[in-house]
């Protein structure tokens, strides 16, 4: 005889916890989901929640997905938060990424209510969500991961029980550092292989053969070649991520230089605007195509002569940093030989939303970026 399936109450509608949700849905599970901006449950046949703390009234497990740990306390312990609707015998698990410290004390300030807590982070980004394919990273309990491994077998493909509260974080940090590393060495190969003469198409083929080769590797190719790069993984998660994981390495007295570098980059690239770009954003001036990531994407200061400028509801790639990558720029003449070139890049920008930035000094091109925002 089957058991009734538990009452999910789902938090986060984002680029992952809305495909994630939606599986939970088809495979059976009586979900009801609370999400700060409403409309983003519209496509989710299912009940909305006017607060958290009225979804934790009505559910049994209480499922977070949230971009950090500030927006983990205010759905936890803020007004109308799922502490005040919380009972004893209830479970929250967090899958989104928080510092490993403040999943601690989280689960302690809930464990006193008598709830169980698990920090279940994920590995992998839309796709795999939509596909059930995750990588769940599990902290917490023995107890309560085995009650609700049945969950986590329709979001992902294998699940990780790490050890005790905050184990979990620790393990997404030390993913995503790797992960965080691929990308940028595949970035900056890209860009010098482009830099130095080499035929980019060819250079990802060869990387795509070579040592070097990996399941990211393969599923970003396609967005270089295309240059196309929906917000899968936005930046500002990684720059996130990657200062958490300098924090985690200085608690525990790990050595990662690379890893604080990197911190450095990206959260460079996040200044300078590129927050809401997926990971591997690209540019395009007039018929040449480059990738551009990480130390790539920062504006050096006043680079030109120019500082970056945007407005609070739109980012946009920053001004100097096309022209720092072609060193100086590329002159409208030399990138636009045929009047017919201007048109095809107007015309791409009108089709794929993107944003040219500026006109440099001397009519140098210093910026074309996407501007489409996907905010959670």
């Amino acid at each position: 005889m089957s058991m009734e399936k538990p009452k999910i109450g789902w938090i986060g509608l984002g680029h992952m916890g809305l495909p994630m949700s939606r599986n939970l849905l088809a495979a059976g599970y009586p979900v009801a989901v609370y999400n700060r901006t409403r409309s983003k449950s519209a496509s989710l046949d299912c009940p909305f929640a006017e607060t958290p703390a009225a979804l934790a009234r009505d559910v049994d497990i209480l499922i977070t997905m949230v971009s950090d740990d500030a927006s983990q306390e205010a759905i936890l312990f803020g007004p109308n938060g799922l502490a005040a609707g919380l009972s004893a015998g209830k479970t929250v698990i967090n899958m989104g990424t928080i510092s490993p410290q403040v999943s601690r004390d989280h689960a302690l300030r809930l464990g006193s209510l008598g709830v169980d807590v698990l920090d279940a982070p994920v590995s992998g980004s839309v796709k795999p969500a939509t596909d059930g394919t995750l990588l769940i990273l599990v902290g917490g309990p023995a107890s309560a991961f085995k009650r609700c491994q049945p969950i986590f077998d329709v979001l992902g493909k294998r699940t990780f029980h790490f050890g005790g509260h905050g184990q979990g974080a620790n393990a997404k940090l030390a993913v995503n550092m790797m992960l965080g590393l691929t990308l940028q060495a595949l970035g900056e190969a890209v860009v010098l292989g482009a830099k130095t003469g080499l035929d980019v198409g060819m250079l990802l083929d060869m990387i795509g053969d070579a040592a070097v080769a990996s399941p990211i590797v393969a599923m970003k190719t396609p967005a270089i070649r295309a240059q196309a790069f929906p917000a899968a993984f936005p930046l500002k998660h990684m720059a996130k991520d990657f200062r958490l994981a300098v924090a985690a390495a200085e608690r525990s007295g790990a050595a990662v230089p690379l890893t604080a570098t990197a911190a450095n980059s990206f959260g460079q690239a996040e200044q300078d605007g590129l927050g809401d770009f997926d990971i591997m954003a690209g540019r395009k001036i007039g018929s040449r195509s480059l990738p551009a990531f990480g130390p790539a994407l920062s504006c050096p200061p006043r680079s030109h002569g120019q500082r970056c400028t945007r407005s609070a509801k739109k980012k946009s790639l920053c001004a100097g940093s096309v022209a720092a990558l072609f060193g100086g720029g590329v002159n409208l003449a030399d990138a636009f030989p045929f009047l017919q070139d201007l048109v095809d890049l107007l015309k791409a920008i009108m089709a794929r939303r993107w944003d040219v930035v500026a006109i440099g000094q001397e009519g140098v091109v210093v910026g074309v970026g996407v501007a489409d925002e996907r905010h959670q």
